[in-house]
């Protein structure tokens, strides 16, 4: 005859959002790497308190180590496309006509200013959130 046994399991989960500067200081602390931050932190602090939680301070920093570097470029990389700074130098590092991404379109009248929106590899936004599209083509003439 089979044995059936009731048994409850408890599992904890707690989110909580950092803010740039936070990642950042989280990263930063976690770059000493774990064995040196637990030596000079036992050094300097003692064991009794963070000891029993050894484990899930090397989760933490590993975790930090393998995902903040990229949050935190990401975000770089964001801000320096909002504020322009990432088209100047794109823009100072190739040349779009060249490489054959900027064509003269025959649906644009001459004379009409056209300003081009695209939105560039790497910014991680699906199409749904990328905005509307850019408005028609404004006739100076």
């Amino acid at each position: 005859m089979a044995k059936i046994e009731a048994r409850a399991t408890l599992h904890v989960e707690v989110p909580f959002t950092l803010n740039e500067s936070e990642a950042a200081a989280l990263e930063a602390l976690a770059g000493y790497g774990t064995d040196a931050f637990l030596k000079v932190f036992y050094k300097q602090m003692g064991e009794a308190y963070l000891r029993p939680h050894e484990a899930g301070l090397r989760s933490l920093f590993e975790g930090a180590r393998t995902h903040m570097p990229d949050i935190l470029e990401r975000a770089r990389r964001a801000r320096d496309t909002f504020a322009g700074r990432d088209i100047v130098r794109r823009n100072q590092r190739r040349d779009p006509v060249a490489e054959g991404q900027v064509t003269a379109s025959p649906e644009v009248p001459a004379g009409s200013l056209v300003m081009p929106v695209t939105v560039e590899q790497g910014v991680d936004a699906p199409a749904s959130h990328r905005g509307p599209p850019p408005p028609p083509p404004v006739s100076l003439g």
